[in-house]
């Protein structure tokens, strides 16, 4: 699961085994925790049912989150679909992970490098990945 900042132009990831309920409202808590001071957070979801479900819909209006779904086929719409989309082509695409956590460590090293933590930041990506492995 994934947060897109407008404000920051920053992405960070949440790391689950499973999405459903339970890991959608800890997401929640932990998105809350992180923009504590935020007042109302918008979020555009797409249409899984565990997003609707009592549970998250409460804690949703108890603090402050406002939801907003895309139609149904039209996650496109949702701007952080194009991260997660270079995410993919940068992290995921022809890789051979010998475990989720290997994963994991490659998702946040992208994350690191997209968000400009980085030393050089005119630096490429394969570049950075590259020194990092080393």
């Amino acid at each position: 699961m994934g947060v897109y900042d407008l404000d920051r132009d920053t992405l960070t990831g949440y790391f689950v085994k499973k999405k459903n309920r339970r890991t959608f409202l800890s997401f929640l808590r932990w998105v809350r925790r992180r923009y504590r001071h935020r007042g109302t957070l918008s979020m555009v979801l797409d249409n899984a049912t565990f997003h609707s479900c009592p549970e998250v819909l409460a804690y949703a209006r108890a603090n402050a989150i406002r939801f907003y779904w895309t139609p149904t086929n039209a996650s496109w719409i949702n701007r952080i679909e194009c991260h997660f989309t270079a995410m993919q082509k940068f992290t995921l695409d022809n890789t051979d992970y010998r475990s989720h956590d290997e994963m994991q460590t490659a998702i946040l090293d992208y994350l690191a490098w997209r968000n400009h933590r980085r030393q050089i930041s005119t630096q490429d990506w394969i570049t950075y990945r590259r020194r990092r492995a080393a």
